[in-house]
């Protein structure tokens, strides 16, 4: 159950308002509203936030609004400026959806004077009737069964702006909170599912009590085991797979990314002692230590237990359906979040919000912000074209750099001691001219092209991979992009970046924007003396590269080596369509890239027209290729 369309019009300050959410690979993309306060932000969710409600109605007698009411309150003063009606459509997939009319007066009144929108459900509307509430498909049909099924398999949340955890030193009752085992039962047309997530640790504390004492009762085996081969018999239990320790395990995925890089072990949920009941978490080092990092969960700053409670409620409410959670990435459904970086520090903003979102791919997200850091997140993540902006209240679909706070907020940003801190740390490590490769065998396969191409002569540039810039291990596209994010205003020696024309490496690309980045051609470009450039097609690969679709696109520099050297070293995976003769590239990198050294030059031949590009980019002569060179170690 997905949003596929939301129709406003005359609503509030939106006078006409028609999205339809975009999916890539049957997968939707996050969906995010932006505009200043009084735009309309609050009231498009509240439209979608009464469908969820109104299915919830159909199936359920103990439901959050009572049947045959809204949540959100129907008036004529929710009408436009100037309109005598506001309409709202929420047509959803498995062909459900709901309309909504509100009038200024009696139906009949406003035909007398001429009104008559050209739309199928205006005739619905009975002639003394101001406003209706019209179901589509399957939504109209109480207890329906194909209702029921669909409803069980997606998770349903919607978070207001004005929910709040609070925090332990605030309120001494939630350090007291004991949580206890679930004495629900399953009856039918009851349910323990509630769409308006406001203040829920409570209820997911005890839910993930729950897990933990089934997964110790329900998820173990007697076993049976000696010390020595002369000891007596001993008795013990093992560990066993089930949906309990599943549920566990993904939990700890979102705890470890909520602390990301502030422990080096893995993270636990666990029980304490009888004495004082509560969960905590504990941390699990390499040698098989266990230290507690956070005695009670509700000791947690109120940024980590809204960051929690919003992912794992996530993770709770698809359980409490009765799907089975295998990992993250089963999880499907509906998550609406307004005002998502509320009480949350930047870095949670910028970087945790965003990870934790892309840990859900099958989660349709729509939310509202304010936050420029939290799209300058979702455009580290997700690139340029992963995710939607809308700004409310035109509809107008935008960049994350035209947000109107966008500038301001970077400015200052530019001037925190962590920006200069990172910046100083990567321009001392490119005190030359430097071409930046995403990966570490992408540097390698680089300078043994050279080499082989140009023998003893000097590359004009040095050449590292991005982790080695960073002071990191790993390199990627994203950290291309942030080091020519950080350095493009400081550095003395020209740098460029080299992202690969995949997926991947078009959407950091696409990240590189105004103010700082301008485009010089479609693969190229610029600000001052730091480039961007996505890496050129050979002819015999032009296939591989989409000119007008970056999602659409598949080159890796291993392309530039012939199909017969990667099918000899397993490196020519299947075909992406079958037919195409577009492949990706799979298996050891690192041992490909050792492998190439004892090629012939000739192999390298499709290297010359990048190496090429790259001293035109610079203004210096293209290299000149000589006969029989020779490899320098």
């Amino acid at each position: 159950m997905y949003l596929k369309k939301l129709t406003l019009e005359n609503v509030g300050p939106i006078s006409k308002l028609n999205i339809e959410p975009s999916f890539e690979n049957d997968l939707p993309k996050p969906l995010v509203f932006v505009g200043a306060n009084g735009s309309g932000k609050s009231i498009t969710l509240s439209f979608i936030t009464n469908f969820l409600l109104h299915l919830q109605q159909q199936l359920f007698e103990n439901t959050e609004v009572e049947k045959g009411k809204v949540f959100k309150l129907r008036s004529p003063a929710y009408i436009g400026p100037a309109a005598k009606y506001y309409y709202g459509s929420v047509t959803c997939s498995e062909d459900i959806g709901l309309e909504e009319w509100q009038l200024s007066a009696p139906k009949k009144d406003l035909v007398s004077n001429g009104v008559a929108p050209n739309i199928p459900s205006w005739n619905n509307i009975g002639e003394e009737e101001i406003n209706a509430f019209i179901p589509i498909g399957e939504a109209a049909k109480e207890k329906s069964k194909k209702l029921q099924a669909i409803y069980s398999k997606y998770c349903a949340l919607y978070f207001p702006p004005n929910r709040f955890e609070e925090p332990a030193w605030l309120n001494s009752g939630s350090l007291s909170y004991t949580p206890t085992i679930s004495k629900d039962k399953r009856i039918e047309g009851i349910t323990t599912r509630q769409i308006i997530s406001s203040n829920v640790f409570p209820n997911l504390i005890s839910w993930l009590y729950d897990v933990i004492i089934d997964s110790y009762v329900f998820e173990t085996t007697p076993l049976k085991f000696t010390l020595d081969n002369a000891g007596p018999l001993r008795d013990g239990f093992m560990e066993v797979d089930g949906s309990n320790r599943t549920l566990r395990r993904e939990i700890d995925k979102v705890l470890e990314m909520i602390f990301e890089g502030r422990y080096q072990g893995k993270l636990n949920l666990n029980i304490a002692p009888k004495t004082g009941r509560n969960v905590s978490l504990s941390e699990v080092l390499l040698d098989g230590t266990r230290r507690t990092i956070v005695q009670n969960l509700f000791s947690l700053s109120s940024g980590e237990s809204l960051a929690l409670s919003l992912f794992a409620s996530i993770i709770r409410d698809f359980d409490l359906g009765g799907t089975q959670i295998n990992s993250l990435e089963d999880i499907k459904g509906i998550v609406l979040v307004d005002e998502i970086d509320i009480h949350l520090h930047i870095d949670l903003q910028r970087k945790v919000l965003p990870s934790l979102i892309k840990a859900f791919p099958k989660v349709q997200f729509i939310v509202t912000t304010h936050s420029p850091l939290f799209l300058l997140g979702m455009d580290e993540q997700f690139g340029a074209n992963g995710y939607e902006i809308y700004s409310l209240p035109t509809g107008e679909k935008i960049q994350a750099e035209e947000f109107s706070e966008f500038h301001r907020a970077y400015d200052e940003y530019k001037n925190t001691q962590h920006h200069k801190h990172a910046t100083k740390q990567m321009l001392d490590g490119l005190a030359q001219p430097c071409l930046i490769t995403e990966g570490k065998t992408d540097r390698m396969i680089l300078e043994c092209a050279w080499n082989k191409l140009y023998g003893a002569a000097p590359c004009f540039f040095a050449i590292k991979y991005s982790g080695e810039v960073r002071g990191i291990t790993d390199g990627s596209a994203k950290h291309v992009q942030s080091i020519l994010q950080y350095t493009a205003a400081l550095t003395t020696y020209p740098i460029i970046g080299l992202f690969d024309n995949d997926s991947e490496g078009n959407g950091q690309f696409g990240g590189l924007k105004a103010p700082l980045f301008v485009s010089e051609s479609k693969d190229h470009k610029k600000y001052g003396i730091v480039s961007a450039l996505l890496l050129p097609a050979p002819e015999f690969r032009e296939k591989f590269v989409n000119q007008q679709n970056g999602n659409h696109c598949f080159l890796q520099i291993e392309h530039y080596f012939s199909d017969a050297i990667l099918v000899a070293q397993n490196k020519k995976g299947a075909d992406i369509i079958s037919g195409t003769g577009v492949f990706e590239i799979q298996g050891d990198k690192n041992g490909f890239a050792e492998y190439v050294v004892g090629l012939d030059a000739e192999e390298f031949n499709n290297f010359h027209h990048l190496f090429c590009r790259l001293a035109d980019i610079l203004t210096r002569p293209h290299p000149i290729k000589v006969t029989n060179a020779t490899i320098l170690n």
